[in-house]
């Protein structure tokens, strides 16, 4: 077919939409949603200070690992004992926001209260900052504590808030963790994939002001599957 002839061959698509209003409108509609789609995904590519998928066959070279691999494309870990990645880069934005989409929060046995699973943010190359946890043995807790070492090496931890939270082992959750850098607020997201979360936990803290290294950790003594499947902070 000659590219000359594609004007005449479009005539009769043309005249209908002419004389069809409703056909017009709908078109018009489908055209406003794929330019505000395009635009959404630009706008994450450019903005994005970090996002990683988990298209591959390992944590490496994006991540340091222990305790966890990568499983048809998800990060997993179905470790007793403990386990963390971490991103080998530290990232200096003050404000932030991190997402990421967990599920098996509360899988395994919980066999003790100190049994959970948790985001590390605001890091240092050691895993010290910021940690969320969920614990689901004790009374069903999500914790942000602040995790440094101490003047002899041990780890101190700083519980900044808490709050009930009883979370499905089955289902997949929505994770946002969000830093005002102007006015140290965290705020933390969470709720099940699809469903609009509301903050459960604020606080005002500026013990870490960047990013920093981020990760995910398990620390438990019963085995369960986790599956992280996306992980990006804008």
């Amino acid at each position: 077919m000659k590219l000359k002839q594609l004007p005449t061959l479009l005539y009769p698509a043309v005249f209908l939409v002419k004389k069809n209003p409703a056909l017009r409108y709908m078109l018009s509609i489908v055209a406003l949603i794929v330019v505000c789609v395009l635009s959404l995904i630009s706008y994450w590519q450019i903005t994005a200070i970090f996002k990683d998928d988990f298209d591959r066959a390992d944590p490496e070279p994006v991540w340091s690992a222990s305790g966890w691999d990568v499983v048809e494309g998800k990060l997993h870990s179905d470790i007793s004992g403990y386990g963390e990645v971490l991103t080998k880069k530290a990232f200096p934005q003050e404000s932030y926001t991190l997402a990421s989409s967990v599920k098996g929060l509360a899988s395994g046995s919980a066999a003790t209260l100190t049994d959970n699973i948790h985001v590390v943010f605001g890091a240092d190359e050691s895993g010290h900052g910021y940690r969320l946890a969920y614990y689901p043995s004790f009374n069903a807790r999500l914790e942000l504590s602040y995790r440094d070492a101490g003047a002899s090496g041990e780890i101190q931890e700083r519980v900044l808030a808490s709050t009930s939270f009883k979370a499905e082992p089955e289902s997949w959750y929505r994770l946002e963790i969000k830093r005002d850098g102007a006015l140290g607020l965290i705020r933390i997201y969470l709720a099940k994939e699809g469903m609009a979360g509301t903050p459960l936990l604020e606080v005002v803290d500026n013990t870490s002001r960047a990013l920093g290294h981020i990760g995910w950790g398990v620390e438990r003594e019963s085995p369960g599957e986790v599956h992280v499947d996306w992980v990006v902070a804008r």
